[in-house]
């Protein structure tokens, strides 16, 4: 049985999360400025997870998920989420809450305990930030989701998730009346610097800077996997996914 430490799968869940949000190679510098370490400490946990199987790592080369390493990273995703929707919806905690204790609570390697957890929640899609749930299978819903940066201007749609989980983010983010869920319109993204200017349920315009923008995942206004449960194979879930594509 593989074994790794809650550190180690707390590095491969960065690296799926990294990998799935961008579509892009995961680097070294990522990873260390996603977790708050120096360079040199994410490359000692690397080769440790390179000589367990779990990645395909080189020096200064790309860092990528082997297949035991990605199922790993959405075994703990799956509890660390479940844990966020059980900590919010049963407990009352805030989002700003959340991260700390569901890390916590996710490093227990209970498959029991986490299948126990799905079943009193009610097999949930989704947690609190919008994030998809992983299924026992490693099936997760959401993959048609965008930032709303990469949406045409002139777009309607819905606030789906949110990839930036900071307080301050999410601070920033009630201020501006912005929730999973809200309806918003995207009026034009400036050239220059990356900056969108939103409508948010009909409120007057407001400017919201790139990363802001990019941190804002959207999905479609209706039939959308993440407002409509009763789609039990959504297009991100079939056979054939389709292309992430905007609102519509």
């Amino acid at each position: 049985m593989m074994i790794v430490t809650p550190a180690e799968e707390k590095l491969l869940k960065a690296i799926f999360e990294i990998a799935t949000s961008s579509s892009s190679e995961v680097h070294t510098n990522d990873l260390a400025h996603r977790l708050g370490l120096k360079p040199g400490s994410v490359t000692e946990a690397l080769r440790r997870l390179s000589d367990k199987g779990c990645i395909s790592y080189e020096r200064y080369q790309p860092v990528r998920l082997t297949i035991i390493g990605k199922n790993l990273a959405l075994k703990t995703l799956r509890r660390q989420r479940l844990w966020n929707a059980y900590l919010f919806s049963k407990m009352n905690f805030g989002l700003d809450e959340l991260i700390i204790h569901s890390e916590q609570l996710g490093s227990i390697p209970s498959e029991r305990l986490v299948d126990s957890l799905d079943e009193l929640l009610g097999h949930p899609l989704f947690d609190p930030f919008g994030d998809p749930i992983p299924d026992r299978k490693g099936k997760m819903r959401g993959e048609c989701f965008v930032p709303i940066d990469k949406m045409p201007p002139g777009t309607s749609c819905r606030v789906a998730a949110f990839s930036d989980h900071s307080e301050a983010f999410l601070e920033y983010i009630q201020r501006l009346g912005l929730s999973i869920g809200s309806e918003l319109t995207l009026i034009s993204v400036e050239a220059y610097d990356g900056s969108a200017t939103i409508i948010c349920s009909g409120e007057p315009p407001q400017s919201i800077s790139r990363d802001v923008a990019r941190s804002i995942l959207s999905s479609s206004r209706e039939h959308c996997c993440a407002f409509d449960s009763s789609l039990q194979v959504p297009p991100c879930l079939g056979d054939h996914p389709t292309p992430k594509a905007s609102c519509h």
